[in-house]
């Protein structure tokens, strides 16, 4: 229970600065084909940095290509796939943001230009998006009584007044039809041959008839 709620307390750091050139793609069954983590795209050589404190659990090829694992709290592993340069060994203790080596290796599927990174949780593959932390989206709040924006024409100035019924509208540039106007009759008219309400105001808006 300890564990689980370490891993899912964990927020991970991208190991480059790059977009995603392919997600994360679970295989129908452990052992079916699939995409078992995210791959960044960046240009070789790229700095390749651990995403969470931890400890190095492997460095090393396989198959021929190089391999960084990290072990972190919670049961939470991180590898960096497809190095082109290894700089730590195992057992290293490494901060978040160290480099663990350089982009430029290859493998199956997978060229120079490309960073493969995956995350194990209990010996599980699980999407690196879950746990890695995204940029804070910033809100900026307008004052209430704040006048309203300026409306954005198009070279040349607004459109023409357009007209809806006969009766002037789409001038804000907003698309609703004008209101019929609205006059006073006085209370003595509008009861004349009508039932008159209680409560009724001296004054009642009638539209007009057309």
């Amino acid at each position: 229970m300890i564990r689980l709620a370490l891993a899912a307390a964990l927020t991970l750091i991208p190991p480059v600065d790059g977009p995603v050139d392919r997600p994360f793609d679970p295989p129908a069954r452990p052992w079916g084909p699939g995409h078992r983590g995210v791959d960044y795209r960046v240009p070789p050589g790229t700095p390749v940095r651990s995403a969470a404190d931890g400890v190095v659990g492997f460095a090393g090829r396989i198959a021929g290509g190089s391999h960084v694992a990290v072990d972190h709290a919670g049961g939470v592993r991180t590898s960096y796939a497809y190095l082109a340069r290894v700089e730590v060994s195992r057992g290293q203790s490494v901060r978040r943001g160290d480099v663990v080596g350089r982009s430029g290796g290859s493998g199956p599927g997978h060229g120079p230009d490309v960073v493969h990174f995956g995350v194990r949780r209990e010996g599980r593959y699980v999407d690196p998006a879950t746990l890695v932390a995204t940029a804070p989206v910033r809100v900026r709040l307008a004052p209430l009584d704040a006048p309203p924006p300026a409306p954005c024409w198009p070279e040349g100035g607004p459109p023409p007044a357009a007209t809806l019924s006969g009766q002037p509208g789409f001038e804000s540039g907003i698309h609703t039809p004008a209101i019929p106007p609205v006059m006073a009759v006085p209370r003595d008219r509008a009861s004349s041959g009508r039932r008159s309400n209680r409560g009724t105001k001296e004054n009642v808006s009638w539209p007009l008839s057309r």
